[in-house]
């Protein structure tokens, strides 16, 4: 109950007899106890503890809920579930801890000026319990080249990518963090109280600044991995986007063509694709620009080779035909529509209205510079546009899927069955 990392005293500490003054004798006793289970703790001793329980005082922590009883993992439980349980069989392992209530008569706050999250350890709070964020407090180190800032929509890690950076000890952040939701799935950095804690004082005030004060529930991939230690279920769609792209022209080859898309981005993820960090207009239109970049632009016009005409006569106004090349879009929808016949059109349809929507998306701020907002209701529309783009790929990929050849292509079985996150 001393250490400095808040750990839990165990149970079997308190059968051990004390070791004799020597050297000798106390390295002897060390390695008998690692050659046998620890004992039980006496009936005398198993009483002073349910004192200490009874008068609010001590709460234990038994190892079942997370693994290691070493660490505060999560809220204390209920006083009456805690007597009910030292009467099992075998609690050697069962940890004690000072509870909240006691904690709160005997720390000092003024031992903590500065590290927020240190005391809060000090005072009882859990070290696995997550603090919400606005999702700007990640801006500083996805900016800033001198940091390794890494995610992939669930979880994610900030570090400094070398010595000699030039930041200041106290500016230097190692950190895991993930992402959690309110009621109205709107999105926040979840970081646990543990990670936090091990931050610079200065560090801790910078993000205790930007926690929210707002009930938020941790992504499901990310409880599953972070406290669970089981592996993520499902790509984020951001991840999905990007693998459609590749099996698309892994497609293309199977069928003797070209790349339909000139780059699939999976090995080097454009920065800024992504959940808007900051809910902007401006941040909103950079996105726009960056997915149409990843979409129509990135559409491989050798892939059609000479089976779609990349230009039409057009007849101005003055009679005069002129030549204009087609878009990118029009010629895979030329493509398409010659080699495939659906039952059901709605699918392509809605497919190339995406495309064009965000094509459309684009050149609007381009014409028409607006002034910059914040709102964030804008998080939620880029959401809203995420998941068209993701789901028009993936229509994609279905359609290509039909040509014969196609079948040679082995899709990823998170794609084949959309197991994506959408928030």
């Amino acid at each position: 109950m001393e250490s400095d990392h808040f750990n839990g005293l165990p149970m079997y500490s308190l059968a051990q007899r004390e070791a004799d003054e020597t050297q000798e004798t106390k390295v002897s006793q060390l390695i008998m106890r690692m050659m046998k289970p620890p004992e039980q703790p006496s009936k005398e001793v198993i009483g002073a503890v349910r004192e200490l329980v009874e008068s609010g005082k001590v709460t234990l922590v038994f190892g079942d809920v997370h693994p290691n009883p070493h660490i505060r993992a999560f809220s204390d439980e209920l006083k009456h579930e805690t007597l009910t349980r030292l009467s099992g069989p075998d609690i050697s392992y069962a940890c004690l801890y000072p509870t909240a209530q006691h904690l709160r008569g005997i720390i000092n706050p003024s031992d903590y000026v500065g590290r927020p999250y240190a005391l809060e350890l000090a005072l009882g709070g859990a070290q696995l319990e997550h603090r919400a964020f606005h999702m700007h407090v990640l801006e500083p180190y996805r900016n800033d080249p001198r940091f390794s800032y890494q995610t992939n929509d669930i979880s994610g890690q900030i570090s400094v990518k070398s010595v000699g950076s030039g930041l200041k000890e106290s500016e230097e952040v190692y950190l895991r963090f993930g992402f959690c939701y309110d009621d109205d799935d709107n999105r926040y950095v979840a970081a646990f109280r543990w990670d936090l804690f091990k931050l610079s004082p200065e560090a801790q005030q910078m993000w205790r600044i930007r926690e929210v004060n707002e009930i938020t529930y941790l992504h499901p991939d990310y409880f599953r991995n972070a406290i669970m230690g089981d592996f993520a279920r499902h790509y984020s769609m951001y991840e999905a986007f990007r693998l459609e792209l590749r099996t698309i022209n892994q497609i293309s080859a199977a069928i003797s063509r070209p790349n339909l898309f000139r780059h699939d981005y999976v090995e080097n993820r454009p920065r800024g694709f992504e959940a808007l960090l900051r809910p902007t207009l401006k941040e909103f239109n950079d996105f726009i620009c960056l997915l149409d970049s990843m979409m129509s632009d990135n559409i491989n016009l050798k892939f059609f080779q000479n089976d779609v005409p990349l230009e039409r006569d057009v007849e101005r106004k003055d009679g005069k035909v002129q030549v204009e090349r087609k878009g990118s879009i029009q010629v895979l929808q030329e493509w398409i529509e010659a080699r495939f016949r659906p039952k059901d059109k709605a699918l392509m349809e809605e497919m190339f209205a995406t495309f064009r929507k965000i094509r459309s998306l684009r050149n609007k701020p381009s014409h028409a510079p607006t002034d910059d907002e914040f709102s964030i209701k804008i998080a939620a529309e880029q959401r809203e546009l995420m998941k068209s783009a993701y789901g028009a790929v993936r229509s994609l990929r279905l359609v290509l899927a039909n040509h014969p050849g196609a079948e040679a292509v082995d899709v990823n079985e998170q794609l084949a069955d959309g197991q994506i996150w959408t928030i």
